[in-house]
């Protein structure tokens, strides 16, 4: 049996910690696109993370010295195929503006928030759950407890860019949703630097992201080796290619 990678190592501990991908990037002080780095495409995490990945996970500095090459032949190993993108993106030309801007809220206990409030190419972005919602709010999306904003937006962006309706039960989540399987990776590097509490009424706190650039940071992802095949692997194990 081949040794384990250090890239499987780094995995391993971390779901012995029951951390999440974004968790360890912020012990680390990393992005969670880095941890995914390490993982899935077995780069060497830089000195000042080793030492992190030490007092965190409690590696030891010899895990991540080079392993010394067996004297044996090595078979050139088939070219990898990433996730055929071109078939999942959807048509360059079907372009998108998505909006965002703060509107006041007011609850039943009197109690006015400002929050989120979306449109795509002008028409307000239907909001992407399992939990029915009033067509009225649906657009609005709450942050902090019980709203969980953040990660909400993420996925109606990207199930709105992916055409995707939210998968009924036993369709196997983020197995059969791009925009759930994504959205986690897309939240904590679009919709994290996007929105910010901003209580001064003078402040503009609008802002855009248009398909091209979500076009590009898909791209920019499988450059990196983070590909759809990937996540669902860190996800399901090796039982995702056993069962598809």
């Amino acid at each position: 049996m081949s040794e384990e990678s250090l890239g499987e190592k780094i995995r391993a501990a971390r779901k012995k910690h029951k951390w999440s991908q974004s968790r360890l990037a912020e012990k680390l002080y990393v992005t969670t696109r880095t941890v995914l780095r390490w993982e899935i495409k077995g780069e060497i995490p830089n000195h000042a993370n080793q030492l992190g990945l030490i007092e965190h996970l409690g590696f030891r500095e010899e895990d991540f010295l080079p392993k010394p090459k067996e004297q044996t032949l090595e078979m050139v190993a088939p070219p990898i195929e990433l996730s055929d993108l071109n078939r999942m993106l959807p048509q360059k030309d079907d372009f998108k503006i998505y909006s965002g801007r703060r509107i006041y809220k007011r609850y039943r206990h009197g109690h006015v928030s400002r929050m989120p409030y979306v449109t795509v190419n002008g028409r307000p972005l239907k909001y992407f759950g399992s939990v029915k919602r009033n067509p009225e709010e649906e657009t609005v999306f709450e942050w902090g407890y019980p709203g969980g904003g953040p990660s909400r937006l993420a996925e109606a962006i990207l199930a709105d860019y992916f055409g995707e309706h939210y998968p009924a039960p036993g369709q196997g989540g983020p197995r059969g949703s791009n925009a759930l399987l994504f959205a986690p990776l897309f939240r904590a590097e679009f919709i994290s630097k996007l929105l910010r509490h901003v209580e001064d009424d003078t402040v503009d706190d609008s802002w855009q992201i248009s398909s091209s650039q979500i076009r590009q940071w898909f791209l920019s992802l499988e450059e990196q080796g983070i590909t759809k095949e990937a996540l669902l692997k860190d996800i399901y194990g090796e039982e995702y290619y056993k069962m598809s």
